[in-house]
């Protein structure tokens, strides 16, 4: 795969790790206020487990396009 190709998958992931921090703080916040309102935030705790999941996927799907570019 070319240097071109991989800086436009490279930059699709970075994308979707940047929006992947929002998500993630924005569910933060979720949790926080459920709990501050004494309220169940098991549901919403899993689903920030998700974000996290994927945002762990993003950065190593990064970290291994900046290999393959380093190596080309």
């Amino acid at each position: 795969m070319d240097k071109i190709a991989l800086l436009a998958l490279f930059t699709k992931a970075r994308r979707r790790a940047e929006a992947g921090d929002l998500g993630i703080a924005d569910q933060h916040e979720i949790v926080t206020e459920l709990e501050r309102q004494g309220l169940s935030s098991e549901e919403a705790r899993l689903i920030l487990a998700k974000l996290v999941d994927a945002q762990e996927l993003d950065l190593a799907e990064m970290e291994r396009l900046l290999d393959v570019m380093d190596k080309g």
